[in-house]
């Protein structure tokens, strides 16, 4: 795992020398800048998790034309690739899936990413054609961003270190919009109108000779859609020993729900080294947020495998974690989630681990969600398209109202509209009427080629979990993972977002048209743990905001304060908004936590 950065000109050049040392978090082991002829610089930090010796280091060059690549990520089918190249007559001087990446993409060329498996962000210097491939894996569990303008091109691993070579910054309206009815920006915009990030399962040619973007292409992963006969279970165990392969110990995000759960039970069948770590909050003022953890730490004692309990500080450290989360984030995201991840990846640090296996990813495979019963549920009304009609519904602006589901959901299920309802944080009019401008529609149009996964289908459930897993959890569940566990140099590896489980379990979804919800195809593969599948719900690693919110009065007025001075936000709306917490407003004070966290954000990174 890495941290990557590069760039044409002289000004970025020494933009990225003084502020190399902003990735040293993603890469604490090796740092290394280069400086080529043509102008292009090209860096990256390491850490060092696949043939952990200085001969893997990068940026590496390929001994035969020069062609140089920084890679961030880790390609789990590298093995099976250098084994198919070595049959051709390519030669490898490393056990590194970084060198199969940097040959492949010489012998190949852009085809050849279509047939990676994992997670990854890198910059490809082809010197024969002069030109920078940048591309990122389909499900955008790597960040990398960009900027372009006639005199330079940066792009980097981190917003913070384009930011600090630019002599202009400002924040993209479009993305704040989008920020505030959901709480968090979607690619390709970043908070930053001069930052763009490459899209999930992108990629980008610059030409340097022209100094310009010559193609965006948009990739999708042949192996979703190769099939093996292996079952569902099979697979998972594939995933999850592919993950810790070369790695004598590891640590497991135990929430107590199924997917970890499946994790930690898997590890204990195979005999694995691993401690299993879960939050508990021994300050809450509600008990559910404990049932979790008692959960977890029983079935960890179960399975005989070792168990960490992370114990969540009290409401007097929120404004220090907030602090730390946004400074991890970059951006603005509003999941008060966050901090108690940031406590936790702190204690898997300090106890010495480097890496983690996580459940995220099947919920939105595998139906895992309320919603999707609830979309079921509208199943007998008819699909309609009429474009004047659905801005007709949009004026009323009844939002969160079951009138206004059932009239969405009667509308092509494609919908940006039908989609954002289920993920809008709280009425548009609210927002306008604090902020002062009208928040656009969020731009949720996926490409083609994402819909692949469900092969145009048309039922409402499908394409709620298509969108769901191309931004919700793209845009705000994965990069918030990479951000907390990279600030604490720890790779955060998820097993069920293997591209052969995706493929298998959306093809299992189809064939039972997306009815077969709550995750029923995992349990049934996993009958031990059958009683997941009986109305169980976990509440994860959730934060008992309401508590935090009504502990912390001053942080709700320093906040409303500084919106109202550096927005221009409504003061009055703003402070009849900070009651929330005491009357118990779980949408209120949900938007209420998202102003906070804006206004924490803005003071610290403008």
């Amino acid at each position: 795992m890495c941290g990557i950065v590069g760039g044409i000109g002289s000004k970025v050049q020494i933009g990225i020398k003084q502020n190399f040392d902003l990735l040293n978090r993603r890469g604490p082991d090796h740092q290394e800048l280069v400086y080529l002829e043509n102008g292009l610089t090209l860096g990256a930090t390491r850490l060092s998790m696949t043939d952990p010796f200085p001969r893997s280091n990068q940026p590496m060059e390929h001994h035969l034309g020069g062609d140089i690549i920084v890679f961030n990520g880790e390609i789990f089918n590298f093995k099976k690739l250098r084994n198919k190249m070595s049959i051709s007559g390519i030669k490898f001087i490393t056990e590194s899936d970084t060198e199969v990446l940097l040959k492949s993409l010489t012998a190949f060329g852009t085809p050849c990413i279509q047939d990676l498996e994992g997670m990854f962000a890198f910059a490809f210097y082809d010197k024969k054609s002069n030109c920078i491939i940048l591309a990122r894996d389909f499900l955008g569990k790597k960040p990398l961003y960009f900027h372009i303008n006639r005199d330079s091109f940066i792009f980097s691993s981190q917003l913070n270190l384009i930011k600090k070579c630019l002599s202009k910054i400002s924040i993209d309206e479009n993305a704040l919009s989008n920020y505030l009815v959901m709480g968090y920006t979607t690619d390709p915009l970043t908070i930053y109108k001069e930052i763009q990030a490459v899209n999930p399962g992108e990629y980008i040619i610059f030409d340097i000779n022209l100094h310009r973007i010559i193609r965006r292409e948009n990739f999708f992963p042949k192996s979703i859609k190769t099939f093996s006969d292996q079952n569902l279970r099979q697979k998972i165990t594939n995933a999850i020993e592919t993950r810790v392969d070369g790695h004598s110990n590891f640590a497991i995000s135990l929430s107590g729900g199924l997917d970890s759960s499946i994790i930690a039970l898997t590890a204990a069948e195979l005999g694995l080294r691993a401690t299993a770590f879960s939050v508990c909050w021994p300050g809450s003022d509600k008990e559910r947020y404990n049932n979790d953890f008692e959960k977890a730490s029983n079935y960890a004692k179960n399975l005989k495998i070792n168990f960490s309990s992370v114990e969540m500080p009290g409401p007097n450290s929120v404004p220090e974690l907030l602090n730390r989360f946004t400074n991890a984030m970059e951006e603005p995201n509003a999941n008060p989630t966050g901090l108690s991840m940031m406590v936790l990846y702190s204690q898997i640090a300090k106890e010495g681990h480097r890496l983690v296996l996580t459940g995220d990813g099947a919920d939105e495979v595998f139906g895992g969600y309320d919603r999707y019963l609830a979309v079921k549920k509208l199943g007998f009304l008819p699909l309609l398209n009429n474009k004047t009609l659905l801005k007709a519904i949009q004026k009323t602006n009844h939002n969160f109202e079951p009138a206004d589901k059932l009239l969405l959901a009667i509308f092509e299920s494609k919908s940006e509209e039908f989609w954002l309802y289920w993920q809008k944080i709280i009425d548009m009019n609210q927002i306008s009427a604090i902020s002062g401008f009208n928040p656009t529609l969020i731009d949720t149009h996926l490409p083609k080629i994402a819909f692949d996964l469900i092969e145009q289908d048309k039922n409402r459930v499908a394409n709620l979990l298509v969108r769901d897993l191309k931004i919700w959890l793209v845009m705000e569940s994965n990069r918030k993972l990479d951000r907390v566990s990279m600030w604490h140099s720890i790779e955060a590896r998820s097993p069920f977002l293997d591209e052969n489980i995706i493929g298998h379990g959306f093809a299992e979804m189809k064939k039972h048209h997306f009815k077969k919800l709550r995750k029923k195809i995992l349990t049934e593969g996993y009958p031990e743990l059958s009683h997941f599948d009986k109305n169980y719900k976990k509440q994860g690693f959730v934060s008992p905001l309401g508590y935090w919110l009504r502990e912390n009065p001053d942080l709700i007025m320093d906040s409303i304060k500084y919106l109202s001075s550096n927005f221009n936000f409504d003061f009055n709306l703003l402070k009849k908004l900070s009651n929330a917490p005491q009357s118990g407003s779980f949408t209120e004070f949900r938007f209420l936590w998202s102003l906070i966290v804006l206004a924490n954000w803005h003071s610290n990174h403008l």
